[in-house]
């Protein structure tokens, strides 16, 4: 019986140390990949790496409601094969929805949902879900500016670092200029850059909107997400469709 223990305690002792083992060789990979998808960890590793790539990278630049984005998915379509790359699921799912529509068969694929197209050609997704080794002809990266942002900024940064495309079509406001372009010429990748105007004109309304009568197609900024949620429920009791965006919130 005291054999039995003794192996019995030497086995458990075996398993705890092989346990703790485990965890700390997963500790030690969640800190690498950590690092490895933080901005500056991906930008320090990738100085200069584009400078012998045949990639032709062009960044759109423009105000809202300018047509940037547009002339990018036109370019997109052009191509053979490709990728649209956005920040919100919403935007995905409307640019693929809108290629199908079109006769351009494409995928979609954000964190919460897949919805595959067999062969289609293109793939609209969240940029979150970009991976390093996609082979295609063209990437359209969405929204571009949010390389200033310090918990998402990573994920476009990996796309301009790991990308190898034909064609990269970045798109983004005026102000996010200066640091794409610090960005890129870090990497040694060369580029254009396309500016567009505003196709009308920005003006403030001569009278007040009614919230009890809203116009289609019209934009509500609330500051919480009681607010959101709240106008979200006031709409729909009155039979209005209407789609809400709000940080982690998914966009419905």
């Amino acid at each position: 019986m005291a054999n039995e223990r003794k192996l019995k305690l030497r086995e458990e002792r075996r398993q705890a140390r092989l346990l703790q083992k485990q965890r700390d060789e997963a500790t030690k990979s969640n800190k690498m990949i950590a690092e490895n998808q933080s901005f500056t960890g991906i930008l320090s590793g990738a100085v200069g790496s584009k400078t012998n790539s045949n990639q032709i990278v062009q960044i759109h630049l423009g105000p809202a409601n300018s047509g940037k984005t547009y002339d990018a998915i036109e370019l997109l379509k052009k191509s053979a094969t490709g990728l649209y790359l956005a920040p919100l699921r919403l935007l995905a799912w409307e640019v693929a929805d809108k290629l199908n529509q079109q006769g351009f068969p494409c995928s979609l694929i954000t964190g919460e949902e897949k919805v595959i197209i067999p062969n289609a050609p293109f793939t609209a997704s969240t940029v979150e879900m970009f991976h390093g080794n996609f082979q295609g002809d063209c990437i359209v990266l969405d929204e571009a500016q949010m390389l200033a942002d310090e918990q998402r900024g990573w994920a476009w940064m990996r796309v301009l670092a790991l990308s190898e495309v034909k064609h990269l079509e970045i798109i983004a406001s005026p102000d996010a200029e200066l640091l794409i372009s610090k960005i890129l010429r870090k990497l040694g990748q060369p580029f254009t850059v396309k500016r567009h105007v505003r196709l009308s004109p920005l003006t403030v309304a001569s009278k007040p909107w009614r919230i009890e009568e809203p116009a289609e197609h019209t934009i509500f900024v609330v500051f919480s997400r009681a607010g959101v949620l709240n106008l979200k429920t006031y709409f729909e009791r009155r039979g209005w469709p209407v789609s809400a965006i709000y940080g982690n919130l998914p966009p419905e």
